[in-house]
């Protein structure tokens, strides 16, 4: 799918860096010093305050409000959600509350395209726990959020090979979930890690669900824009 590098140089944006609408909602990412892409969050600002809404992956989900992170974080802005429209925006942010007053995600590298209801709970498509990193949890909220789509990505493009060098790290995960009582089974036949710089770089595209070719022929222009 074809994305001018133009487009995306002119709209990944780096938060303060530059005047910002007064309501929109933005797929987000810390980038660090070294210009790599670490955690995965939702920014949302609504009439000029800004909240982040995320899953800091060893506490529980939050909507921080008043964010200010002086510039380490990187976004574009959601298409699906109309820029300056105060209903739309105030109304994603509502439900993002109710998720995270709902929510008692684990940690784990899955992702089975499951989703939150409009009354922020959580529906499993396979009968597991609530799973996943802080990726996969804003995947979930936007695939809730669109459920005229089966899955905002299409994660069947993802499998166990994605998690690259987290592989051993997910050993560690698969002993907590079996002292849970997870059916491993289902684990590991939906295990996979969704970075992000997929999940910012797939903000680009609007053909839902996105694959993961589309996302990896413009991930470098995304990484590069930085």
């Amino acid at each position: 799918m074809k994305v001018e590098e133009s487009y995306i140089i002119k709209n990944l944006k780096r938060f303060n860096d530059e005047s910002l609408p007064n309501s929109f909602v933005a797929l987000a990412a810390k980038v660090n010093e070294l210009k790599q892409f670490g955690h995965a969050a939702i920014l949302i600002r609504l009439k000029g305050r800004n909240f982040l809404y995320h899953y800091p992956s060893f506490t529980l989900p939050v909507v921080e409000d008043d964010f200010d992170e002086h510039g380490w974080y990187f976004y574009k802005i959601f298409s699906q959600i109309r820029v300056d429209d105060v209903n739309e925006v105030e109304g994603f942010l509502d439900l993002c509350r109710w998720i995270c007053g709902k929510s008692n995600i684990m940690y784990a590298f899955f992702a089975d395209k499951s989703n939150y209801n409009s009354k922020g709970e959580y529906i499993s498509k396979n009968g597991l726990p609530e799973l996943g990193t802080c990726v996969s949890f804003c995947v979930n909220t936007l695939s809730g959020f669109m459920p005229e789509v089966d899955s905002y990505l299409e994660l069947d493009d993802w499998n166990s090979s994605s998690l690259g060098n987290m592989a051993s790290y997910d050993l560690l995960l698969q002993e907590y979930a079996r002292g849970k009582d997870i059916d491993m089974n289902i684990y590991n036949a939906f295990k996979k890690r969704v970075t992000p710089l997929e999940y910012v770089t797939s903000a680009f595209l609007e053909e839902y669900p996105i694959k993961r070719e589309w996302i990896s022929e413009i991930a470098p222009i995304v990484q590069g824009a930085v």
